[in-house]
């Protein structure tokens, strides 16, 4: 039986990633904090330990005792108020947990990063209209650019057999972000900036882990691919999907980007003011305004021997049947 170390099991991907591992057959070691809220992986037979990212010596003692075959690092920070609090535990705690697994009496045989297509950046920098590997990154956030610094970090690590994962955005039951845009649509308003016609990418929760387990036993190392389900969508496909599931019909509004940059404005003074970081901040306006996600995942699903399955069509109308069945909608 493999043993797979796994860092955010606690969370949206890491939570199912855990359970759909210990099916196919491996031992999971879920890395947890003493304060993790364990509801989505309490059931489950795995074994905890406590990883202390900011220290690589203290990792190598627990390392070595749980021997992993495999480690999963996907834990990471999604909101920061500086580039320097995203670099700390997105690059720096990264680079860590990658030195101590070498420095381990058992090196694991794969590192799997979970990086973003947010290390990028959109396809509008880029001539081919796709992102693509061998592009110069163009990443449009604090937090892509974090991501970018783990990526360069691990590839300097000598014999490190990284993998990195650059997902699009992952949908499907218990995710949070993409949620208020089902929670706008049950109340009868499509939203979508300018025309509606940016170009928009995902990938359903359940494919992304089949890809990322897939490749843990495949002979690839030392790559890095992008993820999404191969398909291109805009965001009137997304509000139009999510009414026909929710059986809504919806007041369609487009919203000017100089407007949503002053919302966006307004709502960081308000978050500095109550001492939250909100989802709409100028960071995150970057994102909004570009107009093309579009990237490129045949060589991930050429070296996995596996496609997506699920159809946006399908995905939504499973998550739409989750979030009623938990009432969260």
């Amino acid at each position: 039986m493999k043993r797979l170390l796994i860092t955010g099991a606690t969370g949206f991907i890491g939570g199912f990633l855990a359970e759909e591992a210990i099916r196919k057959g491996f031992h999971v070691i879920a890395s947890v904090r003493k304060k993790s809220d364990l509801s989505y992986i309490k059931h489950l037979q795995l074994e905890y330990v406590e990883l202390d990212l900011s220290s690589s010596a203290s990792m190598v003692s627990i390392l070595n005792e749980v021997k992993p075959d495999y480690i999963i690092h996907n834990a990471g920070l999604t909101k920061a108020a500086s580039q320097a609090e995203y670099d700390v535990v997105n690059a720096d705690y990264t680079n860590n947990l990658a030195l101590a697994s070498m420095q381990a009496e058992k090196i694991p045989a794969k590192f799997l990063y979970m990086s973003s297509l947010a290390s990028y950046g959109p396809a509008d920098f880029q001539s081919d209209d796709t992102v693509m590997e061998h592009h110069t990154p163009h990443p449009v956030t604090m937090y892509g650019r974090s991501k970018l610094k783990a990526e360069n970090m691990l590839k300097s690590i000598p014999g490190l057999n990284y993998l990195i994962f650059r997902p699009t955005a992952v949908y499907g039951p218990r995710e949070k972000d993409l949620f208020t845009v089902f929670k706008m649509v049950d109340k009868g308003i499509a939203v979508h900036t300018g025309k509606g016609d940016q170009k928009l990418t995902f990938i359903y929760v359940f494919d992304l882990i089949e890809l990322m387990l897939r490749s843990l036993e495949n002979n690839a190392v030392a790559k890095s691919y992008f993820v999404t389900d191969g398909k291109v969508y805009n965001t009137k496909d997304l509000n139009r999907i999510i009414g026909e599931n929710l059986g809504k019909k919806t007041v369609k509004i487009g919203l000017p980007l100089t407007i949503i940059s002053i919302v966006g404005l307004v709502s960081e003074w308000i978050g500095k003011l109550s001492g939250k970081i909100p989802s709409l901040n100028r960071d995150k306006l970057n994102e909004i305004k570009a107009s093309n996600w579009q990237c490129n995942a045949e060589p991930l699903f050429e070296d996995t021997a596996y496609r997506p399955q699920v159809t946006l069509e399908d995905g939504l109308s499973r998550t739409v049947k989750w979030y009623r069945a938990n009432k969260w909608i």
